[in-house]
């Protein structure tokens, strides 16, 4: 921008400008110039680079950040703005925002699009040598801005490859999301007290649209009674008989009301996601835990040996190169309670196999009575069982069928396995100690029918206690999982 351009000096005032230059098509369908609302104005406010933004459905966060950023590379040479979004079917929307608001920029000011270059959803400025782009990977390059559109719901390797892009000394980055479950990453950054990012959260009723016709309300239930002295206490808002009758629809109408309209940082998150456990207990249970009689990092002893009782060991192995954790979990078979966790993802199979005998002849009783040991035999499974069986010779490994080591995870014995772990948690049959396992029982999803850890976490931890839990079942009962499928209901 030359300075014969300038002949108002707001002009070189970014919100002056983005107040001023930028159009949008309202909720109404009409065109209109951008203004800032209440909540659009206490983020720009913010003056921190990183931001964690939580709030309500369409709270017009991701208009305000894209009209922000196609500023920014309006007004400044060699700059690159991408918006990443979560899902295919947002890229066009997103985008379309971006295109709307430089078609209808003051012509003076408006930065020409290079023709036919860039990719379906960019544009890029040649004079400028500055682009901005929606898109849902990225890999290369380097961004100075990026927004991350529901954050919650991307899956954390994209998120975290594309940050890799972003400058550490000037980058510019917000994580915007409505709430996806305690598991998820965007939870974990939202309660680190170490993370360095503003926070920002904007529960639905700050959002003055969000009311109805309460001519028919009179009187309010219990929990509309505690919902108003609650968002009394924590905001100092009082709400109004028109927010609670937009807020009744809404429960009517909407099953994901406290996810899409969230009222508080931490119901939002409880109901939110697609948790296949109950996240409230697990929730209760964190913050229940005691911290571990020792812990070197990589074995954790919740209780020592007592000569008194049987115990049974379940260990799931990983490659051992930074990947997934070889995890070995041991339990006392009567109070079905954990003891002790081996973890590490630095161990190759054959050194986890030893790590595992050590940690069972810690707690065996006599020459003949060793901890029941499962092991699981998928995968890396194989050289564990052959380096305790054949040159360990570790004497009581479970048997799938005579002969046979190993536990073998199928289609059939992985959900039986999965459920009694799940059963046994949420009716306190079983007694984890261990932080680790709880924080994988936060990224455990129903995905589509099949439980498993949410893209990007972990589960091995609930493997090894699920193995664990079964070779309890084995010894409290002589049953064999596979003899009879109906041993997971015995806890």
């Amino acid at each position: 921008m030359t300075d014969s351009r300038i002949k108002d000096t707001r002009i070189l005032d970014w919100r002056w400008r983005l107040n001023n230059f930028y159009k949008i098509v309202t909720k109404k369908g009409t065109l209109e110039t951008f203004k800032e609302n209440g909540i659009q104005a206490q983020i720009n406010d913010c003056k921190k680079r990183w931001k964690d933004i939580l709030k309500y459905r369409q709270g017009g966060v991701t208009t305000l950040e894209v009209l922000k950023m196609l500023d920014f590379v309006c007004f400044n040479k060699n700059k690159t703005a991408c918006i990443l979004a979560h899902k295919k079917d947002t890229l066009e929307k997103i985008f379309n925002i971006v295109r709307l608001a430089h078609k209808h920029m003051p012509e003076t000011f408006r930065p020409q699009i290079a023709k036919g270059e860039g990719s379906k959803y960019e544009l890029f400025f040649p004079k400028l040598n500055s682009r901005i782009f929606v898109t849902l990977d990225l890999r290369g390059g380097t961004i100075h801005w990026l927004h991350i559109s529901e954050a919650a719901f991307a899956e954390k390797t994209r998120i975290d490859a594309t940050l890799e892009a972003v400058p550490i000394d000037i980058g510019i980055v917000t994580f915007e999301s409505t709430p996806n479950g305690l598991g998820n990453h965007f939870y974990k950054a939202w309660i680190d007290p170490a993370r360095k990012a503003a926070k920002l959260f904007f529960p639905w009723f700050f959002h003055n649209e969000y009311r109805m016709d309460a001519s028919e309300i009179r009187d309010y239930t219990d929990d509309e009674i505690y919902f108003i002295q609650k968002t009394k206490r924590l905001f100092n808002v009082e709400i109004t008989p028109e927010q609670i009758a937009f807020r009744r629809f809404k429960q009517k109408t909407s099953d994901l009301f406290v996810q899409e309209y969230p009222e508080d940082e931490k119901s939002c998150f409880l109901a939110s996601g697609g948790a296949a456990m109950d996240l409230e207990i697990i929730s209760k249970m964190l913050n229940d835990i005691k911290e571990p009689l020792s812990d070197d990092g990589t074995l954790q002893i919740f209780e020592e040996f007592d000569s008194n009782k049987k115990y049974a060991c379940g260990a799931d192995t990983a490659e051992g190169v930074g990947g997934d954790y070889s995890v070995a979990i041991m339990y006392d078979v009567d109070a079905m309670k954990e003891v002790a966790l081996l973890r590490s993802n630095k161990w190759r199979p054959r050194v986890f196999a030893n790590k595992v005998h050590d940690l069972c002849m810690r707690y065996h009783k006599s020459s003949r009575e060793y901890p029941f040991l499962g092991v699981e035999l998928n995968n890396h499974g194989h050289a564990v069982l052959l380096e305790l069986e054949e040159h360990l010779k570790y004497p009581n490994l479970y048997e799938y069928k005579e002969g046979s080591v190993g536990w073998k995870t199928t289609s059939i014995t992985r959900p039986l396995m999965i459920d009694a772990f799940i059963d046994g948690v949420e009716t306190e049959t079983i007694t984890i100690n261990s932080r680790h396992v709880l924080n994988e029982c936060l990224t455990l999803i129903d995905n589509k029918g099949k439980i498993e850890a949410e893209s990007g976490e972990h589960d091995d931890c609930i493997i090894a206690t699920a193995l664990a839990i079964q070779m309890c079942i084995n010894q409290r009962s002589n049953l064999n999982l596979y003899d009879d499928l109906s041993s997971k209901i015995l806890l």
